[in-house]
């Protein structure tokens, strides 16, 4: 006999189906059967043969096999869904307190699907990264589905100060510059620590905890808003204003 059609799918040679990318999938075990029947007339004799395809085993898909909600989301669905044509009961256990899921058990008759939310809660968890799982248990293999998720802080900036609030233009014998002070704190290793002015942005140094840096010298009298912008090693960027600093002309 000859080879089949070029471009056969493997269920046209009777193999399994394959697994579609993305999901994860288990099937219960299960034995096929056959039955058969033969007839005779007199004087001839013919024989008939019948096969009965039996009913496919409960079979289990989730989709998607990962989530990952970044740094900001907070929900996203889960679709699980019986790809054989007997029923079966199933339960969602998420692997951590901070991630739930709805519905969390179910029953699926053969083709049907249902839709999981998941949802997950920052509040408490430290900065970095966070990986959880859901387990889906039912009468066949276990299968779990990943889930991460990044929290993210921002830099606490606080105590700002300016020493003296009123300084003088250059090129005046008194003051011509004030000190500023913040105390900056992160659960993440800080990357830099400026001071910003007008068009000005300058780098502050670290000494005994706090953060310090000269605003100044300014050319004209004015009242100069200033701010300390502080970002860490995972991107985060804050900033707080102090009270701004006068600057007055040449006594």
């Amino acid at each position: 006999m000859g080879a089949g059609p070029a471009g056969s799918s493997p269920d046209d040679q009777g193999q399994a189906r394959p697994i579609v990318a993305g999901a994860v999938t288990s099937v219960a075990p299960s034995s096929a059967s056959t039955s058969s029947s033969t007839s005779t007339s007199t004087g001839t004799s013919t024989s008939t043969t019948g096969t009965t395809v039996p009913a496919a085993p409960a079979s289990l898909a989730a989709s998607p096999a990962r989530i990952d909600l970044g740094a900001r989301g907070a929900s996203a669905t889960l679709t699980v869904r019986n790809n054989g044509d007997e029923p079966l009961s199933w339960a969602a256990d998420p692997s951590t307190d901070w991630l739930r899921v709805r519905p969390a058990t179910g029953r699926l008759d053969g083709g049907d699907q249902a839709r999981l939310t998941l949802s997950a809660t920052r509040d408490g968890l430290p900065e970095g990264d966070a990986d959880a799982r859901v387990d889906l248990t039912w009468g066949g293999p276990a299968r779990s589905v990943a889930v991460a998720l990044r929290v993210d802080h921002l830099p606490d900036i606080r105590d700002l100060s300016a020493t003296p609030v009123r300084i003088f233009t250059d090129p005046c014998s008194s003051d011509t510059t004030a000190l500023v002070e913040a105390s900056v704190t992160d659960e993440s290793p800080l990357s830099s620590v400026a001071l910003r002015w007008g068009d000005r942005e300058v780098p502050m140094t670290q000494r005994s905890g706090s953060w310090f840096a000269r605003l100044g010298p300014v050319a004209s009298p004015a009242l100069v808003p200033w701010q300390v912008v502080a970002t860490d090693v995972r991107g985060n960027t804050a900033m707080a204003p102090g009270l701004p600093v006068r600057v007055l002309a040449c006594p």
